[in-house]
């Protein structure tokens, strides 16, 4: 259906291990091999991390829909191209130690027996 993957950046620089109390970036890319029409992209949120809400929120042109929930952000589009698309979700880092990040999820919100995942990773938060 899609290939789903996750990573940060920081800096401008993609990154495994990120400094506390800095801001980030998470980067979601999806990859669509032909044209899906009502996808929702479910995101968790990295135990230790909090919503960045001083830079408000990038929106990738396809979204209809951003649900920043305590847990995890929702992201719905109407309508995807094949081909790749990044989305976006600004992070800051509040606690030291070693996180998991739980796979994303994306799939057709009326056929959802039809999904993806990304993987499962960890990052490592330190001064």
């Amino acid at each position: 259906i899609a290939v789903v993957k996750s990573y940060f950046i920081q800096n401008g620089n993609k990154v495994s291990s990120v400094k506390r109390n800095e801001a980030l970036r998470m980067v979601i890319e999806v990859v669509v091999p032909k044209n899906m029409e009502y996808v929702l992209l479910e995101v968790p949120l990295p135990g230790g991390f909090v919503y960045n809400t001083q830079l408000g929120i990038a929106k990738n042109y396809h979204e209809i829909h951003r649900e920043q929930f305590r847990d995890m952000t929702a992201i719905a589009c109407r309508k995807l191209e094949p081909g790749k698309h990044k989305f976006y979700i600004e992070l800051i880092p509040r606690f030291n130690g070693s996180f998991t990040v739980l796979p994303a999820e994306f799939g057709q919100m009326y056929f959802p027996t039809f999904k993806a995942y990304s993987e499962k990773q960890t990052v490592l938060v330190g001064e």
